[in-house]
């Protein structure tokens, strides 16, 4: 069923108009600001409420203001297992405001998974990508800190190895190749995890001086003033505890960067668009099922 096709047209470009703002943002100054978050949250509301008020039809405000409900447990779930950083986690729940496209739940639901599946299938691409370019963009320091880990957990590297070669032993004698496959990924897992680390203490943590600090910074370790002890946290620094450094602390901080990851959202949201204008112009995703 078709949602007035010629407004969702208008609230898309709009979108991606804010969203182009926000990568702006998140690369110049390495976040998104409340200000791009919370304005698109409320245009999105704002337009749906008038459109409804002006044509009598209140189910393009109930859907976006259902959308807007499931994204925000979405993001909060994503924050809080630490995919998403503060900023990322309120652009998700303003574009959940904004998709809901039609007047069936099942196209609505199935637009919202695609979006998801987009956003972390695109995302996990984009982050490799991203970490991969740091890690070529500053090698020295990379590499000394990768050497660093490996040769700090090499016994563990060692039982790895081991584990290895018994479920490759297994794998031969048992003709199970899907032993040979958990075999590699065990052994894998621990590399990546000491190139993830690598590349976030060679690339991502850089020192900045206070009047610099904003809310939201993530503390790469703790800072101590006087009786006060300001740990690093998820949530990073508040305003109490920027106030607090620079009346007492006259060094510059150690700060943890995060990767921008506001692209992901443009190329997910330009996923939809391509669908609607190139396969299902009324949004009936169901006739790819």
């Amino acid at each position: 069923m078709i949602m007035k096709i010629d407004v969702i047209d208008v609230l898309i470009m709009l979108t991606l108009a804010w969203i182009l703002v926000a990568v702006y943002q998140d690369f110049k100054k390495k976040e998104i600001p409340n200000w791009v978050n919370f304005s698109l949250l409320i245009f999105a509301l704002a337009f749906r409420l008038f459109y409804s008020i002006f044509s009598n039809d209140y189910s393009f405000i109930l859907w976006g203001l259902a959308g807007f409900a499931v994204f925000f447990v979405l993001a909060n779930l994503f924050y809080y297992s630490r995919l998403f950083a503060g900023g990322d986690a309120k652009l998700m729940m303003a574009i959940g405001a904004i998709i809901p496209f039609t007047n069936s739940w099942f196209d609505n639901l199935l637009i919202g998974i695609l979006f998801v599946i987009c956003l972390l299938s695109f995302g996990a691409v984009y982050g490799l990508i991203y970490s991969v370019s740091l890690a070529f963009g500053n090698m020295s320091e990379f590499s000394r800190e990768f050497r660093k880990r490996v040769y700090e957990n090499k016994q563990y590297i060692l039982l790895d190895f081991l584990v290895l070669i018994l479920f490759f032993v297994s794998g031969f004698f048992l003709a199970e190749s899907m032993l040979l496959l958990i075999g590699a990924i065990i052994f894998v897992l621990p590399f990546i995890y000491y190139y993830t680390k690598s590349v976030e203490q060679s690339c991502l943590v850089k020192y900045t001086s206070i009047d610099k600090l904003t809310v939201g910074d993530w503390l790469a370790k703790e800072i101590k003033i006087k009786n006060k002890t300001i740990k690093p946290s998820w949530e990073g620094l508040t305003e109490s505890d920027i106030s607090l450094i620079k009346k007492n602390y006259r060094k510059d901080v150690l700060i943890k960067q995060g990767i921008p990851f506001s692209p992901v959202f443009l190329m997910a949201l330009l996923v939809l668009v391509l669908i609607k204008y190139l396969w299902a112009s009324d949004w009936g995703l169901w006739q790819f099922f």
